[in-house]
């Protein structure tokens, strides 16, 4: 399952972002494929989540290709 959490305000130079997970790494690396993201781009949090950080477009993008689970107790990254 694809998850996002809500937009929030950023702290770098994208005004609001949301983070991108999914329940094992291929299926998270295969929806960011489809995405257009770059697997350089995969982050992992301090708590061991693997994840994107999502632009508000990509958002937009995401939620058209897939449904996805809004929210994964907000992520908790």
């Amino acid at each position: 399952m694809i998850y996002l959490d809500s937009l929030r305000t950023a702290n770098w130079k994208y005004k609001k972002s949301c983070h991108l997970t999914a329940d094992s790494d291929e299926e998270l690396l295969s929806f960011a494929k489809q995405l257009g993201l770059k697997e350089t781009w995969l982050q992992t949090s301090r708590s061991g989540v693997k994840h994107f950080d999502l632009t508000e477009g990509m958002r937009k993008k995401a939620l058209i290709l897939k449904e996805v689970i809004y929210t994964r107790e907000e992520l908790e990254l």
